[in-house]
């Protein structure tokens, strides 16, 4: 996936830091929490990119969820 960030004209660094809210030193971290989730590959490989952005934007806030809840605890 991070290759996909460095080489993609909509998956970029806007994308993840304005949309995502992902800010950049957690960005690995997020990638690698998609990771984990099993992330159907076929959405990267096969570029289904609406089905991919609709992924990450839901992976995005459940990512933030488990970071507000870390610092409130």
């Amino acid at each position: 996936m991070i290759t996909l960030f460095e080489n993609n004209r909509l998956f970029n660094q806007s994308l993840l830091i304005s949309e995502l809210k992902i800010p950049a030193e957690l960005q690995y971290l997020f990638f690698e929490y998609c990771s984990a989730q099993n992330i159907n590959k076929t959405l990267i490989m096969e570029h289904r990119e609406i089905e991919l952005l609709d992924y990450l934007i839901i992976s995005s806030e459940a990512f933030n969820s488990l970071l507000a809840r870390q610092v409130d605890d």
